[in-house]
């Protein structure tokens, strides 16, 4: 054992005694805690978490008998001003000191992520760990990042309270992985779903507002990130393909947050060039706009492994795939079940129209509809169900 071998266990050894320290004190404290108001922390670390999170507080917000605050701190490679406001844009909570919430009671702290590891552990307080995104599972347990190491403490215990998971299918997986799961898993549906179906009964006037016409066929575009993505494989063809059909379809071009960034090699930053793509005709759904109205008015999606493609599953839309590189997708997960049953374009999209006018007029939906039932087993039914976990959880009735 090296000296630098040494040092580290040394930091990390006087580390965990400070969270003991610092966990016990907040044990204490809730034995003193006033009774009037509970206190909820929600913790951070980037836009699109605080996007989830906002879904949670909109269940609790207007409740007198409730203090809501935010952890002050965002993951350092995306803390700028402008994440900040978009992160202040969903959860409008006072700020609450990094520090300092290592000391403090909470009633019960709500994350979206496996953040924070010493400050979130139910041996100090009562934690909720919400789904962002959908959980694809597949045929490699130990690749589900929901239910890997990370929800687990240092004692190799859940350090949650509850996890909320969207199906039973979920919480069987889960349990199968550990069975401490079964526990703390608490099937509630999907909030971000139902928010979605709540965009798709309107489908009609967003379609007008977006100046799309009841007869144009709509074609939403969805791309990753990262090498494997739709527009970093067959973009310059995809587009091609696609110029040539505008006027029989109608295609709105999406790609991930991330690929605004720019990148370190110097390549093509893709949110920036499909900006200029709207002089061809093709509508640009912006970085910070919701996909959902996006998704309430598109006929057909064309797609690559984004999870995004399963919510357009859950919403009952044909699918056109672009070819997916066989390490980005796990075997029997959802996003793998997904891509047996979807129309598949050419390497080159030679085939885009082609495999547009099958998604119209032949498509496999009853495959796809079993699909969606494993992935959400309560659509309609998410805020009523969370709501009930939550106060359960904060040992209040319901507010009626």
């Amino acid at each position: 054992m090296n000296a630098q071998h040494i040092r580290h266990e040394i930091v990390e050894f006087r580390h965990r005694i400070v969270v003991e320290i610092a966990g016990s004190i907040r044990r204490i404290r809730g034995l003193f805690r006033s009774r009037r108001r509970k206190k909820i922390l929600f913790v951070c670390d980037n836009a699109l978490m605080a996007e989830y999170l906002a879904e949670v507080w909109e269940l609790l917000r207007g409740d007198g008998r409730l203090e809501c605050y935010l952890l002050d701190f965002i993951n350092p490679i995306e803390d700028t001003p402008e994440i900040r406001q978009q992160i202040h844009d969903n959860l409008p909570l006072p700020l609450f000191n990094y520090q300092r919430a290592y000391f403090a009671w909470w009633d019960l702290i709500i994350v979206a992520d496996h953040s924070k590891p010493n400050l979130i552990d139910r041996r100090w307080g009562p934690a909720l760990r919400i789904l962002h995104g959908i959980v694809a599972g597949g045929l490699n347990l130990g690749a589900v990042y929901v239910f890997n190491k990370y929800a687990f403490n240092s004692r190799g215990k859940i350090r949650y309270s509850r996890m909320f998971v969207s199906s039973e299918a979920n919480r069987d997986l889960a349990v199968r992985i550990n069975p401490q799961f079964e526990e703390v898993i608490s099937v509630v549906g999907s909030l971000r779903h139902d928010k979605a179906l709540a965009f798709n009964a309107q489908r009609e006037t967003i379609r007008r507002e977006m100046g799309f016409k009841p007869d144009d066929k709509v074609v939403f575009v969805l791309s990753a990130w990262g090498p494997h993505a739709l527009f970093n494989t067959i973009g310059d063809q995809f587009l091609a393909e696609a110029r040539k059909l505008i006027g029989d379809f109608q295609f709105i071009l999406n790609v991930h947050p991330n690929e605004y960034r720019k990148r370190p090699d110097g390549g093509r930053v893709w949110g920036e060039y499909l900006r200029t793509q709207a002089q061809y005709g093709f509508v640009i759904r912006e970085r910070d706009d919701s996909w959902m109205p996006y998704m309430a008015a598109c006929d057909i999606v064309v797609s690559d492994h984004t999870s995004l493609a399963l919510n357009a599953a859950l919403l009952d839309k044909p699918i056109v795939q672009v070819p997916i590189n066989k390490s980005v997708i796990e075997e029997g997960a959802f996003s793998w079940r997904l891509n047996q049953i979807t129309l598949k374009l050419l390497p080159d999209a030679s085939n885009l129209r082609e495999a547009l006018v099958q998604a119209v007029q032949a498509y496999p939906f009853e495959q796809m509809r079993e699909l969606a039932a494993e992935i959400n087993s309560w659509p309609g039914e998410s805020a009523y169900r969370a709501r009930r976990e939550l106060y359960e959880l904060l040992k209040l009735p319901e507010i009626k």
